[in-house]
């Protein structure tokens, strides 16, 4: 079996190396121009050391030294790409076999620091050593934080009334009517004031006119009883009138992707989303006409003894712009991980053909991939955002 050692070489008996060549071996390897060295035992004990030597002239400028030893570790041969290796004395020679016998050999490169990039002598001139980020750049004491923190809020005014009902009895208000604040209390106020300042912000410069605070506290805003109400309506979801009107006034599970990124034209997607149309296509009636059939084989063959129920429109009640239809949901118990969410696809394109071919592992539609996990949505595809 053939062995190769990068580091934590055996010494070389050098009885070969003479002359000047071996003093300027040492300073070539002192100046680590020796980089790449790799010993290589055959079967026969013979060993190859192979090394890479970089010029004192050129850097650019590298030769190839190899070395030959037998069992005993004495050189038998030695070769260099320079004018003067043909003797295998030369100084690119002597420097590997300095390196060999160093003690830096016998550690890993990792075990070092790093030693590209450092900066030049000049530029360590500008610095003061020894000086942690802590000193450099230290970090204000809790009382300093707080007493800014309390300035800000004096400053901006953020009393009840200013932050509303909602705001009003978010924690940072809490934590910052307390007449004793600890350390732990003053950590979660700072956590928590660049998200309040924030809608603080945000709501006093887009201030709904109040036509149009009424349409959202009227249209869009709902609890837990029309929200459960809007979902029962519009059950029959494409055939129910209310669930058209109600998906216009919301972002949907299914128009979402138009959204996604910080790319798309806010305008382009406002008037599609307000400028819906009701017609069906013909990949839509087929959907629906096999979304019933689809949904009764997906019970029968993995959930027989659950339930497996059809919904309408769902609207989340804490953000009401935010809603999705999905066509079914399993419930087989009363823990969350006993309930699922199902969505159908029968896409028109695969009528005569089917979806996923696993034995060739090719897909027949743009939104399934196969990868060498099984087979995944895209997710760059609209449908990878709607479920």
């Amino acid at each position: 079996m053939i062995k190769i050692i990068k580091y934590g070489f055996l010494p070389i008996n050098n009885d070969r190396q003479r002359g000047q060549n071996i003093s300027k071996g040492q300073k070539l390897f002192e100046s680590g121009h020796v980089f790449d060295v790799i010993e290589t035992v055959g079967q026969e004990q013979e060993t190859i050391l192979t090394g890479k030597i970089v010029t004192q002239t050129k850097i650019s400028n590298v030769h190839d030294v190899k070395i030959t030893l037998d069992c005993n570790r004495n050189i038998k041969s030695a070769t260099c790409k320079c004018k003067a290796g043909l003797s295998g004395q030369c100084k690119h020679v002597c420097a590997l076999v300095h390196y060999v016998n160093s003690a830096e050999s016998a550690e890993s490169k990792t075990s070092y620091a790093q030693q590209w990039g450092k900066p030049t002598y000049r530029q360590l001139l500008g610095y003061d050593k020894g000086v942690t980020m802590a000193e450099l750049f230290p970090t204000p004491p809790i009382s300093i934080k707080l007493n800014k923190l309390m300035e800000q809020l004096e400053s901006k005014d953020l009393s009840t009334a200013t932050l509303g009902e909602s705001l009003a009895h978010t924690p940072l208000y809490k934590i910052l009517q307390l007449e004793e604040k600890h350390e732990k209390e003053i950590i979660a106020a700072e956590a928590l004031v660049d998200l309040s300042f924030a809608i603080y912000y945000y709501s006093s410069e887009l201030t709904l006119p109040k036509h149009l605070y009424d349409f959202y506290n009227d249209k869009v805003c709902c609890n837990v009883d029309s929200g459960s109400n809007i979902c029962f309506e519009t059950i029959d979801q494409a055939n129910s009138s209310r669930w058209y009107t109600e998906r216009k006034l919301r972002i949907t599970a299914s128009n979402a992707h138009k959204l996604k990124g910080d790319r798309f034209d806010v305008n382009r997607v406002i008037n599609d989303l307000l400028s819906t149309k009701n017609n069906e296509t013909s990949a839509m009636k087929y959907d629906k006409k096999v979304e019933e059939v689809a949904l009764t084989e997906y019970k029968n063959k993995y959930f027989l003894h659950c339930e497996v129920l059809k919904v309408g429109l769902v609207v989340n009640i804490h953000q009401p712009w935010l809603s999705c239809s999905p066509d079914a949901v399993v419930i087989c118990g009363n823990n969350i991980g006993e309930k699922k969410i199902v969505e159908i696809k029968c896409p028109a394109t695969c009528s005569n053909k089917p979806v996923i071919e696993r034995d060739n592992l090719v897909t027949n539609v743009k939104y399934l991939q196969f990868d060498e996990n099984g087979l995944k949505l895209k997710q760059n595809h609209s449908i990878y955002t709607q479920v």
